[in-house]
């Protein structure tokens, strides 16, 4: 059930993630694309990757595979943040480095969080199970 609630939460943050990106937190706008709307596609796209993964997990209900789903969102979010920050404007005041950056790396770290703890539940639970009690 905690699993759950955890992939619930993920899922949550992703749709924010996704309508974030393309509404309000969007890069700058111009001619010619720049380097942050490269880095910005491909954090919607693990954002996409992240919500379909992780609405499997949800509507699968496997407990058995959630340890491999928490793997794949931590490194997924640390990807975000990695793309984030590696590709980037220069200019400081631009859109990209002032609210979509610091979004993205919010809601990456979020991710990362909930699937961190989502882990220890499971390993705590786990040696709970071991030791004979149960909740």
């Amino acid at each position: 059930m905690k699993s759950r609630i955890a992939g619930i939460a993920v899922t949550v943050l992703t749709i924010l993630g996704i309508i974030g990106i393309r509404t309000i937190f969007h890069p700058c706008e111009g001619e010619m694309p720049m380097v942050c709307n490269y880095s910005t596609e491909s954090s919607f796209r693990i954002l996409v990757l992240i919500f379909t993964l992780n609405a499997l997990r949800v509507y699968a209900g496997d407990v058995k595979h959630d340890f491999i789903f928490d793997i794949t969102n931590i490194i997924a979010g640390i990807e975000i943040v990695y793309s984030c920050h590696a590709e980037r404007c220069q200019v400081l005041s631009m859109n990209c480095n002032t609210r979509t950056c610091p979004f993205l790396s919010v809601v990456a770290l979020l991710i990362a969080a909930f699937s961190i703890v989502s882990i220890l539940i499971s390993i705590i639970n786990g040696r709970r199970l071991e030791n004979g009690n149960s909740e």
